[in-house]
């Protein structure tokens, strides 16, 4: 059970609203931004709603970073083509960033001391999901087709899905985790056909055709997440 009201305080010549919310379950004062943008500041039941405003108050610097943080906080995030909603918070009870995915909402826990954006701590879980997922998937894809593969590894690039080497090397890049798993599916069996036909010519798109009948639909929709976070 939680209870909630709206109080300011001044930061640089300015009021800026602040919800403070008791909540019975809390075991620490917290503060976080909400999906809204707004600050918030958790207090256990028996804090003191003047303790919060001191730790606030004591904070001002960090308060001032989270502002300038909210824009980032604002942008789209996706990951298997789910677009996500960011919720942050901030607690003195984390030593490291706790991240979770629940349904559509991306939650980040982060040490009050924190300074680290959204944009990092959202690459850094683009990286670790597709260090366990998109090379699993490569690999099963590779071995259900006959596919003689050396070794996959991943990168992060800005103008390319993937890369397939004369040395049937496959290289995949890590922002495949914000597409769905189609399009997935799709880049990986891209480059498996490159081992067959190392070029973009008719025998090679027909190749594709084999694994991706509606491959020319998917390379369309791929043109999407070229463009989002």
């Amino acid at each position: 059970m939680s209870t909630h009201h709206i109080t300011h305080f001044t930061l640089d010549g300015k009021e800026l609203p602040c919800r403070i919310r008791r909540s019975s379950r809390a075991k620490y004062i917290s503060l976080r931004i909400t999906p809204a943008g707004e600050l918030e500041l958790i207090l256990p039941g028996k804090v003191k709603p003047e303790d919060g405003l001191r730790l606030l108050e004591k904070n001002k610097e960090w308060v001032r970073a989270r502002k300038k943080l909210l824009k980032s906080d604002a942008d789209e995030y996706f990951y298997l083509g789910k677009k996500l909603t960011v919720v942050r918070s901030f607690s003195e009870d984390v030593s490291d960033h706790e991240i979770r995915l629940r349904g559509d909402q991306f939650l980040i826990k982060s040490p009050v001391s924190s300074r680290m954006s959204v944009q990092s701590i959202y690459d850094g879980f683009i990286r670790h999901r597709a260090e366990r997922h998109l090379l699993q998937r490569a690999e099963q894809l590779a071995q259900m087709n006959s596919f003689e593969v050396e070794n996959f590894s991943l990168r992060k690039q800005k103008s390319r899905w993937g890369s397939c080497s004369s040395g049937k090397r496959i290289s995949l890049n890590v922002n495949l985790m914000k597409c769905p798993e189609n399009i997935i599916d799709y880049v990986i069996f891209h480059e498996l056909c490159h081992l067959r036909y190392m070029d973009h010519s008719e025998k090679f798109w027909n190749e594709v055709r084999k694994y991706v009948p509606d491959y020319r639909k998917l390379r369309r929709q791929l043109k999407f997440y070229a463009k989002v976070n």
